[in-house]
């Protein structure tokens, strides 16, 4: 029976495929077993809520200090029951992103930095492997990101893209800073009209800023981003794909390779000091990217920018 008799075969019949329809090399059969046989992610209703809200701690979304809404109001608006945002609220207490005080005037807040760095990354298993495939997944997604919303945004979310861009970061605290990045390139996803991908953008930004933080130790980068989000906002209003992805591709490939090789030298040599920092940083400031960004490395009491 060659292949193509085995494609024409009705639908419902009995005959059992021949040799010719199994894997005929070891590598075929192993490719086939990577493709089906594959871990499963266990994920409940629970596990969604906390982790929805954990990104948004994470991505400083919700800045530490910030009065969380009461667990009916909560359980509304991410669309679960009141006894499952109760439960997700729980594991986020539990790893200490949140704290909740009882009474009258009481409620859930958002930690404060130093225990969500702490929280962060008590709950981070960091390895360098997982590191270097969170950088890929985001440069793909991302890139992908900026190029359909250059295509599918309405003329008020393009308005609202470059309203976005044009914020002033020398006069922004570096907390400050990464927020506003942040909702820059969620918007941006959220312009797609994929919501799919835009929680894909949201919760690879928000890994890879859990995985940064464990492997970095209080090795912090500021990566002042202006003029590439200018840029980047000018291609998506006037509607050019292609620039979009070019520039988001170039930028996140330049400054995650620089992040990535200073935490792969602290991690081979288990110390670091700033100057050797700084000269590993020193590659970014002199390629085409520093036209787009400043990249600088300090070392804090804490690992969160």
């Amino acid at each position: 029976m060659s292949p193509r008799t085995v494609a024409q075969r009705p639908l419902g019949s009995s005959s059992a495929p021949s040799a010719v329809d199994k894997p005929s090399t070891a590598w075929e059969r192993e490719a086939l077993d990577a493709a089906i046989y594959q871990p499963v992610p266990q994920s409940t209703a629970v596990v969604d809520a906390h982790n929805h809200l954990r990104q948004a701690i994470v991505l400083f979304l919700l800045p530490a200090g910030t009065k969380l809404p009461t667990e009916p109001v909560l359980a509304e608006r991410l669309g679960v029951g009141v006894v499952t945002m109760r439960a997700a609220l729980a594991l986020l207490r539990d790893e200490g992103f949140i704290v909740t005080t009882r009474g009258r005037s009481g409620g859930s807040w958002v930690a404060e930095d130093d225990a969500v760095v702490h929280a962060s990354e008590q709950a981070t298993r960091f390895t360098l492997a997982e590191l270097h495939n969170t950088i890929d997944l985001l440069i793909a997604l991302e890139t992908q990101s900026m190029g359909l919303a250059a295509l599918r945004a309405t003329p008020a979310e393009r308005a609202e893209i470059r309203g976005r861009a044009a914020y002033a970061h020398e006069r922004l605290s570096p907390r400050e800073w990464q927020m506003h990045a942040n909702l820059f390139h969620l918007r941006v996803a959220h312009a797609t009209h994929n919501p799919e991908l835009a929680a894909a953008v949201r919760a690879a930004r928000a890994r890879l800023q859990e995985l940064r933080t464990a492997g970095a130790g209080s090795i912090v980068f500021c990566v002042r981003s202006g003029e590439f989000h200018a840029l980047v906002a000018d291609s998506i209003v006037s509607g050019d794909s292609e620039r979009a992805r070019s520039l988001c591709f170039s930028y996140l490939t330049s400054c995650w390779d620089c992040v990535l090789r200073v935490i792969e030298y602290r991690s081979a040599r288990g110390q670091h000091t700033i100057a050797a920092v700084d000269g590993r940083l020193a590659a970014l400031r002199h390629s085409p990217v520093s036209r787009t960004s400043h990249v600088r490395a300090q070392e804090t009491g804490h690992g969160r920018l």
